[in-house]
């Protein structure tokens, strides 16, 4: 059964309330490491500043959109990684992130009408009803690639741990 997040509660969503370190940085939200990732690659440390004190994922995700001489075609080609990067970091950064994502049952898909790019482009009553993705799903793709790595980072430790 596909899994649809909607909304900062969900802990799919890059809104979620959660601390966790990436690039040598504790941030409270994926969103917040994910635009201050564009910043930085793009050189615009004043952008990232900003992004490091946002309020909220929401706030840094408005910054990001500010972020100055980004390079489309440079961040198509890499923006996928780099979020597969921050989502693995922020599911194995708790025992409930790794139990949720090792246990929840996808695939996943980000339900939002604001972006064809990262979501799907419908609300999740629309999915549930059957109605057609217009949107390409980056969120949700990079999620079950992050399922899967951490999946087998479980089944391999298991297997180190030999028979109970």
């Amino acid at each position: 059964m596909p899994r649809y997040s909607h909304n900062r509660e969900c802990p799919e969503s890059n809104l979620y309330p959660c601390l966790f370190t990436y690039d040598g940085m504790a941030l409270p939200t994926a969103e917040h490491h994910f635009v201050r990732a564009k910043a930085k690659l793009f050189n615009d440390t004043r952008s990232m500043r900003k992004i490091e004190f946002a309020v909220s994922g929401s706030c840094a995700r408005k910054l990001g959109r500010s972020v100055r001489n980004v390079n489309a075609a440079v961040w198509d080609a890499r923006c996928d990684a780099i979020l597969e990067d921050i989502l693995m970091e922020k599911f194995t950064s708790s025992p409930f992130l790794i139990s949720h994502i090792s246990n929840t049952e996808g695939p996943f898909y980000e339900a939002s009408t604001r972006s064809a790019v990262w979501g799907i482009g419908i609300l999740a009553k629309a999915a549930e009803r059957g109605e057609p993705h217009v949107g390409q799903n980056r969120v949700g793709k990079a999620l079950d690639r992050v399922q899967a790595r951490i999946v087998a980072m479980c089944d391999a430790v298991r297997t180190m741990a030999g028979p109970e």
